[in-house]
């Protein structure tokens, strides 16, 4: 079992002013794989599921719509094209992508909840994401969340939206300007060693989640470390 990592700059020993949480692999499971999301929805897994050149059209496609240089109806008729053997239709594609989030990590609802009555410091969210995801989050201010834990984080941002995604720097330095956040006054929850090593490259203080365990003892030993909840 990999445990949380955590990087704490020691030049500042102040506890952080803004907590920021990936969403999927921190708060919310999800399909990480095309095979079993493909199952888990009914629709048959391709033989050249793992091939170079689908493989490739596959990651160009998500980080298109993820940046939000696509839309929903492009995504989905480019990902339907991308499998050569033709076993997909733009409804299909539809369909797998709605089925691809799953359920929220126990306990992270209220421990984000009792996170905030402590009201020790602002919380964020920074995720690559999606417009069709985003909607099935229902992550918006003015709506209620399907999970839980999103009601309870204060400002939500997403790849889709800031027009850049991890681990490019450009995402966290648009980040910075959004929140008006300094480097060092920032805790960073994320699940991917290359989005921590980024964030932990600014100056930002990270902690590495292992997404195959339950994440919310990892969450909260760190919150309990960075003096944000007894």
């Amino acid at each position: 079992m990999m445990r949380a990592m955590t990087h704490v700059p020691a030049a500042d020993p102040a506890p952080p002013t803004l907590v920021v949480f990936d969403i999927g692999g921190v708060l919310i499971r999800h399909h990480r794989a095309w095979a079993p999301a493909c199952r888990a929805v009914g629709l048959p897994v391709p033989e050249n599921v793992d091939e170079p050149s689908f493989l490739a059209a596959r990651r160009r496609l998500h980080h298109l719509f993820g940046i939000g240089e696509i839309d929903e109806d492009a995504f989905y008729a480019g990902m339907a094209s991308a499998d050569t053997q033709r076993l997909y239709t733009p409804a299909d594609i539809r369909r797998l992508h709605e089925g691809w989030l799953l359920d929220e990590y126990a306990g992270v609802a209220s421990l984000l909840a009792s996170l905030r009555r402590a009201a020790r410091a602002r919380t964020a969210t920074l995720s690559n994401t999606n417009a069709g995801h985003w909607r099935q989050m229902n992550a918006l201010p003015d709506s209620r969340s399907r999970y839980a834990s999103l009601t309870h984080i204060e400002h939500l941002h997403a790849s889709h939206l800031l027009r850049a995604a991890k681990p490019d720097a450009l995402i966290y330095e648009r980040f910075e300007v959004a929140m008006n956040a300094k480097p060092h006054e920032i805790l960073f929850f994320d699940d991917l060693k290359e989005n921590i090593a980024a964030a932990s490259s600014r100056g930002w203080r990270t902690v590495l989640v292992d997404h195959t365990q339950e994440t919310e003892p990892q969450i909260r030993a760190a919150l309990i470390a960075h003096r944000l909840l007894d």
